[in-house]
């Protein structure tokens, strides 16, 4: 097994005199074929903009990486007046949504997976008129894997269960918005990769500050060495985490004190 590298593929959302515009106008290349930057590469995702972060081996990398390639968005926007803005769900009007291309307005691009049931998750309702800013993690320890490979597939799943206690959880505290998942973030989803796995519960709230980001880097750090050593938090707490990021229940540290000093090395 290869050294863990982390990395990330966090959302912003472009504003101009204090309204959100959809970002599918600026040149920030596809998701087949992203802009590649001095820093990373930059891609439209529906009416959001998203940066590739460059999978990182340590803390102060995973940083000095986001903040690298999320100023090369910053100098794009920057040139038409906008500003990018970090956060789990953005309003448009119903009439400026219907101004839309339809393919901008789809949600749902490709099916992630569910590490309880290890069904797929059902497709997220796009005729709502917000769109959700994500924060997704890519933990990578192997190369050339294959999604419909049992073995890497059931490790993936063992991964993204530990990283709702490691990570989800926390991120509770500090993103309290309830409607990002009523689309997306539901507890354990995630999708498999060659090289790992992409963990999706995270809104792109962990963005908000530089200990934020240092302690998202930590947290899945953590988890996977945890998991890797043959650790089961979802078995030892029976579900908790899936409880609380599912009904959204900020306070969870008063419910189960355990759980949290089970996690109290980040702090």
């Amino acid at each position: 097994m290869s050294a863990l590298l982390i990395g990330a593929d966090p959302e912003f959302f472009v504003r101009r005199d204090g309204v959100f515009i959809s970002g599918h106008t600026f040149e920030c290349g596809t998701k087949e074929e992203p802009l590649q930057t001095a820093h990373g590469s930059v891609q439209v995702d529906g009416l959001a903009l998203e940066v590739n972060v460059k999978p990182s081996a340590t803390r102060d990398e995973f940083v000095a990486n986001i903040l690298a390639v999320v100023d090369d968005l910053r100098t794009i926007v920057a040139s038409s007046g906008c500003e990018i803005v970090a956060q789990p769900t953005a309003l448009f009007s119903k009439e400026y949504m219907k101004s839309l291309p339809k393919n901008v307005r789809q949600l749902g691009c490709s099916p992630d997976f569910d590490a309880y049931t290890m069904g797929i998750n059902n497709p997220p309702n796009g005729r709502v008129l917000f769109r959700t800013g994500a924060g997704h993690i890519h933990l990578g320890w192997t190369k050339d894997a294959k999604a419909d490979d049992w073995d890497h597939f059931s490790a993936c799943c063992d991964l993204a269960r530990q990283m709702d206690y490691f990570v989800g959880l926390r991120t509770l505290i500090f993103d309290r918005d309830e409607r990002r998942r009523m689309l997306y973030g539901k507890a354990g989803a995630f999708r498999p990769k060659p090289y790992g796995m992409e963990y999706r519960v995270p809104s792109n709230a962990w963005l908000a500050s530089q200990e934020l980001t240092e302690t998202i880097f930590d947290a899945s750090q953590a988890a996977f060495e945890y998991a890797n050593a043959g650790g089961d938090l979802d078995n030892e707490f029976e579900g908790f985490a899936k409880m609380c990021l599912d009904k959204n229940i900020t306070d969870w540290p008063k419910l189960c004190p355990d759980v949290a000093k089970e996690i109290v090395y980040a702090d």
